[in-house]
């Protein structure tokens, strides 16, 4: 037992000894790696190999006329090229003989009296035996291009019939194959007619006629489409095709083989238009998907361009006879791969099969057909079973501020909260507060309002809008190299009112019209809005405390704070007016009437941007000097909004220190004692100084930047027709005030009204007053 167990461990280190030796010889190392080379390969093309024998046996794949044939052929003794003369033999056994050979080199197989000269681009020569008699020399020569001819086919199927050419070089070469089986029949009877003693060289140049003509045409083709594929390879064969005119045997010739090598264009043609789906493992068809496009982008991505990009028409791949359909094949099949990315199932019954004919109305005809039925499906998609026009409506209630009452009670509840800076903020309890506001409004009734939310974002209006936002001939555009992380502030510096905004949650397919690029106009407008209507709840609340002084003995003293007041709030609640009433609402009703008669979704995505674009122009949000002004304007009325307030608080505070060293005995003589001292201490603050200057810089620095203003406004509905603005240029100076006082007082308007605008933001107070 232990004997046996021996051997066995001695025979099995011998077995790994020898297995060492061979696995560490270079010749296995050599094996090893050019096999793994030639899978590494063969994965990263994913086509298999070309077995060896090609390379091994010419003969067996048709190059008969190889290098190494060629070199045999040039090494024959002297004794062989001796015995090829001719001028022995008499003529009709050189005519036998001569046929012998031709016949033989018909196949492409080198002759005894036909030699080859030269293979020059896959294009072979041959030399005729000069012994042989000048008349049969003759005809042979005018049938030797025939050979030729069918030699550069042949080489020509052997490098394009392997995998990695693709469908359509495989198609062509299957058709070129049927020729040249018919040649190879011609030839097979030719041979026969020889055997039996009936074929002359005369009988054989009347028989190869048609063949000759044949040959020379797909020689033609041929040399044409070396190295291409795809569309290039069909547009060859076209151009070709439309150079025929005359004779109309070789015109069919030629539609044949195009009709045969398109087959696998129209094949991936009809599930595009039929299906929606791309079929193109090697990269033929002209349409291109890129992947890394994702629908999910569409809510997140300001820049994404899923829509335009995700599928694009390759020209270079384009056949020349698709040119005037190929927009209607793109978007057809876009329409269908929209709704099989809804996991709906797309197929037409009415579907017809697709093929090339000289009538281009027949085949342009079917894609109409497609076309339609493929927009009629994705538009009731959208309009019927997801709801648009609905969901557009929801938008525009809370963006665009359709619904007021929720809009104010959400104001009211949030304000507090909103005053603080924007990173102290806690957007969940904002949420819970718009959830409150929504549920005891009208809004209650809209079935999408769960899908509002609310969002700080990192930036002002003003940042974002100089920013991001480029204007060209009055179309929105976008930087697509700085985006929202260049323009990003410290979310310390910036309250919770310049930052807020509202989100909404949309879902595909309805994405691909409410896509993260519109949502970020209805931003855009909202927030203007929002702020607008922020400062006019200021400026109401400065009315609110000069109301209250109605019954104080004070109108002279406060006339110009009164005045400017007014003014401004007639200059917020004009633009306000304009913009919701001149602008979005009769753009709004377009744009319903629009979508409802849209017959393409893409009629659907234009008339949306067309009228955010619309919205943002009219809205003075996209000219730079616009922007600019309104800002100065804004901050201007929430300054003095928080002077008045300050102004008011500062009395209410003085009154009470006064108020605590008297004791009316009764509520008459109490009142009568608090108005008195309010009114001592009002008039006092408003006789300062220091008061008179502060109202006087606030009132000179708004009405230059009102007449800024309207001068731009006055100059773009000029320059570009837009009487919409020269109406609010009516509005904001309906009386002409601004226009008499600035006759009444010029002063330099032409300095930036910049350095005005920061002189109001740093008001000197009373010298005594804690409001400084």
């Amino acid at each position: 037992m232990s004997l046996t167990s021996e051997s066995d461990g001695e025979n099995l280190n011998s077995l790994r000894d020898q297995l060492e030796k061979i696995t560490s010889s270079p010749l296995y190392e050599a094996s090893w790696a050019s096999k793994q080379r030639k899978n590494l390969e063969s994965k990263a093309n994913n086509f298999p190999d070309k077995p060896s024998w090609i390379s091994n046996r010419p003969f067996l794949s048709g190059d008969f006329l190889g290098k190494e044939n060629n070199r045999n052929g040039n090494n024959l003794n002297q004794r062989e090229r001796e015995s090829n003369g001719l001028e022995l033999f008499p003529t009709s056994t050189q005519e036998v003989l001569i046929l012998e050979d031709l016949l033989f080199v018909m196949v492409g197989i080198e002759g005894r009296y036909i030699k080859l000269n030269e293979i020059k681009n896959d294009l072979p020569s041959f030399i005729v035996e000069a012994t042989l008699d000048p008349s049969l020399a003759n005809l042979v020569s005018k049938i030797i291009p025939l050979c030729c001819n069918y030699i550069y086919i042949t080489k020509y199927l052997q490098k394009h019939s392997w995998f990695n050419v693709g469908t359509i070089n495989h198609a062509f070469c299957a058709c070129l194959r049927k020729y040249t089986a018919d040649y190879l029949l011609l030839t097979a009877q030719l041979e026969q007619q020889l055997r039996e003693g009936q074929l002359s060289l005369q009988k054989c140049w009347f028989y190869v006629q048609t063949p000759l003509k044949i040959m020379e045409t797909l020689y033609k083709i041929v040399s044409g489409c070396q190295g291409l594929t795809g569309g290039p390879l069909i547009n060859s064969i076209y151009t070709k095709l439309s150079t025929l005119s005359g004779d109309q045997q070789l015109r069919e010739l030629v539609q044949t083989l195009l009709t045969k090598a398109s087959e696998p264009m129209f094949s991936m043609l009809e599930k595009w238009i039929y299906k929606g789906i791309i079929s193109d493992p090697f990269d033929e068809f002209f349409i291109k998907e890129r992947e890394d496009l994702k629908k999910e982008n569409l809510n997140e991505d300001f820049n994404d361009k899923y829509w335009e990009q995700r599928f694009t028409i390759k020209q270079e791949s384009l056949p020349a006879f698709l040119i005037k359909v190929s927009e209607r094949i793109l978007v057809t099949g876009k329409y269908l791969n929209v709704i099989r990315e809804c996991a709906i199932h797309v197929d037409f019954t009415t579907s017809k099969r697709l093929e090339f004919t000289s009538n281009e109305r027949e085949y342009q005809e079917k894609i109409d057909v497609a076309y339609h039925l493929a927009s009629k499906r994705l538009l009731d998609l959208l309009m019927m079973e997801s709801n648009l026009i609905s969901r557009l409506r929801s938008i525009k209630h809370y963006f665009l501020l359709d619904q007021g009452d929720f809009f104010l009670h959400f104001m009211d509840i949030s304000g507090e909260e909103l005053r603080r800076s924007a990173g102290d903020i806690n957007v969940g309890k904002l949420n819970s507060l718009l959830e409150l506001s929504l549920r005891t409004s009208i809004a209650d009734s809209d079935p999408h309002k769960d899908d509002l939310s609310c969002v700080l974002l990192p930036y002002k209006l003003l940042h974002q809008l100089m920013k991001i936002i480029h204007v060209s001939n009055g179309s929105v555009q976008v930087n697509t190299s700085g985006q929202t992380r260049s323009i990003t502030l410290d979310a310390q510096k910036i309250t919770g009112l310049e930052a807020f905004s509202f989100d909404y949650k949309v879902r595909w397919p309805l994405s691909l019209v409410i896509s993260r690029k519109s949502l970020t106009k209805y931003q855009l407008i909202f927030r203007h809005l929002f702020l607008c209507k922020y400062v006019e709840r200021q400026l109401c609340t400065a009315w609110g405390h000069h109301q209250s002084m109605k019954e104080l003995d004070l109108r002279r003293a406060l006339s110009s704070s009164f005045s400017l007041r007014q003014r401004m709030m007639q200059f917020l609640q004009n633009v306000l007016y304009y913009m919701m009433f001149e602008v979005m609402e009769p753009n709004w009703q377009l744009l319903e009437k629009n979508l409802r008669e849209a017959n393409t979704i893409d009629e659907v995505l234009k008339y949306h941007n067309d009228f955010l674009d619309v919205c943002l122009k009219e809205c003075m949000l996209t000219d730079p000097n616009l922007i600019k002004t309104l800002n100065r304007l804004t901050t201007m009325c929430i300054l003095f909004a928080t002077f008045t307030d300050r102004f008011i608080q500062s009395l209410q505070t003085e009154t009470e220190k006064e108020m605590r060293d008297t004791e009316p005995t009764n509520y008459k003589r109490k009142q009568a004692a608090r108005i008195k001292v309010i009114t001592e201490q009002a008039r006092r603050v408003a006789n300062d100084e220091n008061f008179k200057k502060t109202v006087e810089s606030y009132e000179n620095n708004f009405n230059i930047t009102m007449k800024h203003l309207m001068d731009s406004l006055q100059l773009l509905s000029t320059t570009e027709a837009n009487h919409q603005m020269a109406n609010l240029v009516l509005r904001l100076d309906y009386n002409d005030y601004y226009k008499k006082y600035f006759e009444a007082n010029p002063i330099n308007i032409t300095s930036t009204p910049s350095s005005s605008s920061r002189s109001a933001q740093r008001p000197t107070g009373p010298s005594k007053t804690p409001f400084r």
